[in-house]
């Protein structure tokens, strides 16, 4: 599924050429130090991609990816400057960034669903915050071992109790779940927490969405986007996943079911498991992200 999936989009030209002019503008403002070497690794990895996409060669994938990531990314060395840079966009600007969009949104005991490495767990426990993790790996960064983390024995049984939180936190993380799971997950979550915060990656968009919003004033980007078209805009969603979560992360295992859905279709979902949608924040391209899509953020509370 993964491997089709991202064939069809590295054979989407409009998608490619969108992703990995987003990827050199970022990388070039994130790592100015080392623009011209970071802009080449971009474009060599898009290169390795583009010809096993080409061949549709799952085998040929596999050793691209090897490649980019142990040898043109990370260059086999954790003190390599892309692994500790990258490491501190994660843990500082990242998460920052993040806490600052929806804090007046956050209250009581935290869950962090989908934790990862921590990054944002971090950030709410420096600020005051009781908070758990959960995830399915336990892929904690050393900085964040202190937080407590409780793994999901089962892709689709969130292990707490009712009522155990008063906000559960979801950033990117529903479309790494199968379809098959994601409803029993959102039952769950209705369960233990009164409010749920979701961040999620949106296709399908028009700038009928943007009216009643200035973002499409001031977003180069997200004008491009718009212009791709529904298939393209779900591709570039399909390339920036993957190049974040495998090539840049270097998470091997990670499940990416590639589960995107437009707006409606989340507000269809939220609704039938007892959610009231009561924000709905637009986060664009903006120069704070490294690998650029277009997001949206949900608060939802319990009916």
């Amino acid at each position: 599924m993964r491997d089709a999936a991202l064939f069809e989009a590295l054979r989407d030209v409009l998608a490619v050429t969108f992703v990995r002019d987003t990827l050199l503008e970022s990388y070039s403002c994130f790592f100015p130090l080392n623009k011209n070497e970071v802009r080449e690794k971009v474009k060599e990895a898009f290169e390795l991609l583009i010809e096993a996409g080409k061949k549709k060669d799952s085998l040929l994938l596999q050793k691209a990816t090897q490649t980019i990531h142990k040898h043109i990314f990370f260059n086999g060395d954790k003190n390599y400057w892309f692994s500790l840079l990258y490491r501190n966009y994660k843990i500082t600007t990242r998460s920052r960034v993040d806490f600052r969009a929806i804090s007046p949104y956050i209250k009581g005991k935290v869950l962090d669903f989908g934790s990862n490495g921590g990054y944002y767990a971090l950030v709410l426990a420096n600020n005051g915050y009781t908070v758990t993790t959960t995830d399915v790996l336990d892929c904690r960064d050393q900085s964040a071992k202190h937080i407590p983390f409780i793994k999901m024995e089962k892709p689709n049984v969130v292990p707490f109790e009712k009522d155990s939180f008063d906000t559960t936190i979801v950033k990117t993380v529903f479309h790494h779940i199968d379809n098959r799971y994601l409803i029993d997950v959102l039952k769950s979550l209705h369960s233990i927490s009164k409010r749920i915060i979701i961040k999620e990656d949106i296709f399908g968009v028009t700038e009928e969405d943007f009216v009643q919003s200035d973002i499409l004033e001031k977003d180069v980007f997200l004008k491009r986007y718009i212009s791709l078209g529904t298939k393209s805009q779900y591709d570039a969603l399909v390339l920036v996943d993957f190049f974040g979560n495998i090539i840049a992360h270097g998470i091997d295992n990670m499940d990416l079911p590639f589960n995107f859905k437009r707006l409606d279709e989340w507000k269809a979902l939220l609704n039938s498991v007892g959610y009231k949608i009561i924000k709905i924040k637009w986060y664009g391209f903006e120069k704070t992200k490294l690998h650029q899509s277009l997001q949206a953020w949900i608060i939802c509370d319990r009916e």
